[in-house]
C-alpha cells in the first residue's frame, strides 16, 4: 500500500496553476465543433486530476481509505484518452482526405469517452467506500470497449484503406 505524504501540496498548486492557464486561454467551451470540443474538455480534465489527487492524499493521511488510483484514472481517461479520441478521430479524418467534421456517430462516441471516465471515477470512489466495485469495473470495461469498438467500426477503413466517409 502506498504511504499518504504531503504531494496535496503541489496537487493544488499544479491544480491553480493549470486552471488559471486554461482560464487565460478563454476556450470557447462549449465549441459548436465537436473535433475542437473534445479537445478543449480533455484540457479541463487536467486541474480536475490534480484536485482529486489533493483531496484523496489529504483524507488519505487521515484514514486508510484506499481511492483505487482515481486521480491517476481522472488524468490518464479524462486527458490522455480524450485526446486520443479526439485528436485520433481530427488526424484519421484529414489526413484521409475527409472533411473535418464530426457526424452525428462521432458525436456520440466524443460523449461517450466522458461515460467512461465518469464510470471510472465512480468505481474508484465505490471501491474507496469499502463496496463491491466489480460490478461498476465491469461497466467501466464494457463502455470503453465499446467505444473502442465502435470507434475502429467507424474508422478502420479511413485508417487502413485510405476510405472516404459517406456524408
Amino acid at each position: 500500500m502506498i504511504k499518504p505524504h504531503l504531494s496535496f501540496i503541489a496537487d493544488f498548486a499544479l491544480m491553480y496553476i493549470i486552471a488559471n492557464e486554461i482560464l487565460e486561454w478563454e476556450l470557447p467551451f462549449p465549441n459548436p465543433n465537436p473535433l475542437l470540443w473534445i479537445l478543449h474538455l480533455s484540457l479541463f480534465w487536467v486541474p480536475v486530476a490534480f484536485l482529486f489527487s489533493g483531496l484523496t492524499s489529504i483524507i488519505s493521511i487521515f484514514s486508510d481509505i484506499n481511492f483505487m488510483f482515481l486521480d491517476i484514472h481522472i488524468l490518464v481517461l479524462g486527458f490522455v484518452f480524450t485526446v486520443l479520441i479526439g485528436f485520433g478521430t481530427r488526424v484519421t479524418l484529414g489526413h484521409s482526405g475527409n472533411k473535418l467534421e464530426a457526424d452525428r456517430l462521432t458525436t456520440i462516441l466524443f460523449y461517450w469517452t466522458q461515460v467512461v471516465v465518469i464510470s471510472r471515477m465512480v468505481t474508484s470512489l465505490i471501491f474507496s467506500f469499502g463496496w463491491n466495485f466489480l460490478f461498476w469495473f465491469d461497466i467501466t470495461v464494457t463502455a470503453w470497449l465499446v467505444l473502442f469498438g465502435v470507434w475502429a467500426y467507424r474508422f478502420f477503413g479511413v485508417l487502413i484503406f485510405g476510405r472516404k466517409l459517406e456524408s
